[in-house]
């Protein structure tokens, strides 16, 4: 037991230890400042792929909501934050922002719309009334 404490107080002990602390944070201090750059500096169209990929992900909603604040008539972004707040189940957050999609958009997003109301919250009456709008709206039937 006593060798053993010489052995932690040892300079080549201090020097190992020293080296394995560094190997361990100079990583995460990289992605960390990576992160805090994507977050604050990069192009809005860099943070919305960066955002659209992992949907429903905590880093992709952060990213979503702070490039809705910055573009928020940008229905892209909007729609996209709305599929990522369906996909996590978080239905009334998304349909309420697939609300203001729509009131931008409503030929391109009221399918899907009618589509969540009618798989995910089963409420087959507003999803009908969606897809009837949508029928009126374009010529082509896209959805059931």
């Amino acid at each position: 037991m006593e060798k053993l404490k010489i052995f932690f107080k040892s300079k080549p002990w201090r020097i190992i230890w020293g080296t394995l602390k560094l190997l361990i944070v100079i990583p995460i201090f990289c992605i960390c400042i990576l992160l805090i750059y994507q977050a604050f500096f990069s192009s809005t169209e860099t943070k919305f792929k960066i955002a659209a990929g992992p949907q429903g992900d905590y880093y992709s909603v952060y990213m979503l909501d702070h490039l809705i604040k910055t573009n928020p008539k940008n229905e892209k972004i909007l729609w996209e934050s709305s599929v990522a707040y369906n996909k996590r189940g978080e239905n009334e957050e998304g349909m309420r922002r697939l609300k203001k999609v729509i009131e931008m958009n409503p030929r391109d997003y009221l399918g899907y719309s009618g589509w969540i109301k009618q798989t995910r919250l089963k409420d087959y009456e507003n999803s009908l009334k969606d897809f009837h709008r949508l029928d009126k709206l374009s010529k082509i039937v896209e959805y059931p």
